[in-house]
Formats: structure tokens, C-alpha cells, sequence
């Protein structure tokens, strides 16, 4: 299997894409065989080949920041049990499933030593890092299939007063897909270790959570978020406070 930059793709998730496709046809012809370019407009990924190539995408972010790796993991978790609480259908569960591994695949575009800054960071800084949403959505919404996810990823740090970032929407306007992600985003980024904040028990997370329905949060999803928190295992109770990320 391969493909070559810029001549199978202009850019890096057309290049993925088209190696996914490649392998699976490397794999389908027995495996000992090398395949090469091909007409990316004519091929159409089965789900698992999205979901392979969002785990590429992944694993890049990864590379450069541990903690950006283990909290999507953790989001895709968080957002497919909400989802499915809310009764999404099964095709807005794969686009969900894509689009939490993805959400915070925009800070490829982010120096790596603001992800693990244990500092405050300056306005400047902080722009930069609210970038990842935008960046991210534009590093994906070039891939077949992928409209809805992008929109999913660009609307993930919306707040439900408007407030948010990048500020496109507010309120029911900010895509379903979008406010699921930004729930399970924030309480992955509370109950997780991070360089710049100790982490929340699940106690601790829970009330913020609710502290911040109806503002950053759409109250209707955190309403039920907490219910399914209530549905597990009892609750820890001590630990360092942190921050809602």
C-alpha cells in the first residue's frame, strides 16, 4: 500500500483516506500486494474505513501531546453513551463515534508546548489554542463523508449563551452533535490528569456540570449526562478541585 503527497492528495486527510482505501484493497487482493493510487472521488469508505482513518488522524495528534490521545478516548466514551441515550440514529452514532476521536484533531496546528504548558497562558496563547476547533474541522472537511462530522468538531467549544468559540451559534442553533461533544468534552477534560490542572473526582465534575447548565452546557444533555453518571458506580469523593476545560 501506498500514496504520495500532493500527486494522490492535496491534502492530509485526503493523503489518509487515500491510503485507507489502498490498504483495504492491499488486503482484499490477499495482502502480499502493493497498491497504488487511485480515483478518490469514486470510492466511497465503509464505516470501518472512517473510523481507520480517523484512528491515523488520531495517532498523529497523539504523537506530539499523551493527554490530547488518552482525552479523546475518553470523550468518544463519554459522547456514544449520551448519544445514545438521547436515541440518536445509528448513522448520527457513526458520524458521533468519528467525530469525538476527531474533536481535537486541530491542535496538530497548535505548538506543542502550549498543550503542556503548566502556565497561563496570554491571550495570544489562548487564541491559538481556541483555534484547534476551526483548524480541525478545516484539517477534515475536505474527506468524503466527513460534512457533518466537521461541523460536529467546529461546534464542540460553542457555549449554549453564545459565548463560546468560534462563535457561529447558541443555544438549540449549535449543531446536536456539537453540544454532545462539548458535555463529554468537558467532563473528560475535568475527571483527567492534565499538565496545567489536577483532576476532578467524578463528585466534584458532576456539580460542575451542573453549574454550568443552561450557560456553556445545554442543560437538556447535561440533564441526562448526569442521570447516566448516577446509573454507574458510586461516586468518588476526594481529590484536588479543577477547572471546567
Amino acid at each position: 500500500m501506498f500514496s504520495a503527497y500532493p500527486d494522490d492528495a492535496p491534502s492530509l486527510g485526503q493523503l489518509l483516506e487515500t491510503a485507507d482505501h489502498n490498504l483495504y484493497t492491499s488486503k482484499q487482493q490477499g495482502g502480499d500486494t502493493t497498491t497504488g493510487s487511485r480515483s478518490r472521488r469514486s470510492h466511497v469508505l465503509e464505516d470501518d474505513g472512517l473510523l481507520g482513518v480517523a484512528g491515523r488522524l488520531l495517532d498523529v495528534v497523539g504523537a506530539r501531546d499523551h493527554y490530547t490521545r488518552r482525552h479523546s478516548e475518553s470523550v468518544q466514551k463519554h459522547a456514544l453513551a449520551l448519544g445514545e441515550a438521547v436515541g440518536l440514529p445509528a448513522d448520527s452514532m457513526r458520524t458521533l463515534h468519528v467525530a469525538a476521536m476527531l474533536h481535537d484533531v486541530g491542535k496538530i496546528g497548535v505548538p506543542a508546548d502550549l498543550l503542556r504548558s503548566p502556565d497561563a497562558l496570554s491571550a495570544g496563547e489562548r487564541h491559538q489554542v481556541h483555534g484547534h476547533a476551526v483548524q480541525g474541522a478545516s484539517v477534515i472537511a475536505d474527506m468524503a463523508r466527513l460534512a457533518k462530522v466537521a461541523e460536529a468538531v467546529r461546534a464542540h467549544h460553542e457555549r449554549y449563551d453564545g459565548a463560546g468559540y468560534p462563535g457561529d451559534s447558541a443555544g438549540d442553533e449549535i449543531p446536536l452533535l456539537g453540544r454532545i461533544l462539548a458535555v463529554s468534552d468537558a467532563y473528560s477534560a475535568m475527571t483527567l490528569e492534565r499538565p496545567y490542572c489536577r483532576r476532578m473526582t467524578e463528585a466534584q465534575a458532576r456539580a460542575e456540570l451542573l453549574k454550568v447548565a443552561g450557560t456553556q452546557l445545554d442543560p437538556a444533555l447535561v440533564s441526562i449526562f448526569i442521570a447516566l453518571l448516577d446509573a454507574r458506580e458510586p461516586q468518588q469523593t476526594e481529590a484536588p478541585q479543577a477547572a471546567a476545560g
